[in-house]
């Protein structure tokens, strides 16, 4: 009788210690989904925070601001080269709408850069870049450069994609106008140029495009410095050179 009273009670400690083992592992089961579920909401937010703006401007801004400062320049210059876009529609019960322009004045406002917190300012020559105009988009960005003839510049030409290939279009700089806009800056200045990759067959590109950037700017090839942000975005760079300077109070962009 002892004995079966013993199985009895020792029966039910057991189910009853199972029971309070599977309670734990179900409310530790929860608690890892909330974990994870928090670290996952983060994680969006993350993704989200880093496409709210172009890598492209995150590595462009970072170095213009490093260099503004490694050259202890006091305004930065970006000249823009800027075309104007035809916005699509959205749809909205099959109905075609059209983008609200304070949407795109929002999103889309090349002049809202000079809003930059930085302690260098920022100025944008965003006159329209048309077909047919380059020689008056040249001769008044030259003139414009004259404006600012006591301040060290970085003077930044941003174009869609680069420097021009055999054949140049609106999305390039021409040799010429590198050339010309580099004649026109002063001693001290520095000259930035933007760089789009030109092939995707792995073969090198930027050697290539800083050769003919260096010729047309009848410069040295090792005058022509480099600054990148490979691990932002891989395929844009940027070529830098002092005009009769004495370079940068320290380094840290890469050669």
């Amino acid at each position: 009788m002892l004995s079966a009273e013993l199985s009895i009670a020792l029966s039910t400690c057991l189910i009853g210690i199972y029971i309070s083992a599977v309670k734990i592992l179900i409310w530790i089961g929860c608690l890892s989904t909330s974990i994870s579920h928090v670290q996952n909401t983060d994680n969006d937010l993350f993704m989200r925070d880093i496409w709210y703006g172009d890598n492209r401007d995150l590595v462009k801004w970072a170095i213009l601001c490093h260099l503004a400062e490694d050259f202890n320049a006091s305004r930065i210059l970006q000249i823009l080269f800027y075309r104007s876009d035809c916005y699509k529609q959205v749809i909205i019960d099959g109905e075609k709408r059209d983008i609200p322009k304070a949407v795109i004045q929002h999103f889309r406002n090349v002049q809202k850069i000079r809003l930059l917190e930085s302690k260098i300012p920022i100025e944008v020559f965003a006159k329209e870049f048309k077909d047919g105009g380059r020689q008056d988009y040249l001769q008044e960005v030259t003139r414009w450069l004259r404006n600012f003839p006591k301040e060290k510049l970085i003077v930044f030409l941003d174009p869609d994609t680069g420097l021009q290939p055999r054949k140049v279009g609106l999305e390039h700089v021409s040799e010429e106008e590198a050339n010309k806009i580099w004649d026109a800056l002063k001693p001290g200045d520095v000259f930035v140029f933007y760089q789009h990759q030109t092939n995707r067959s792995g073969k090198d590109w930027i050697g290539p495009k800083g050769k003919q950037l260096a010729n047309a700017m009848n410069l040295g090839e090792d005058k022509l410095k480099l600054a990148r942000g490979p691990e932002i975005a891989r395929d844009v760079i940027f070529f830098y050179a002092q005009k009769d300077g004495t370079g940068p109070k320290k380094s840290t962009a890469e050669n």
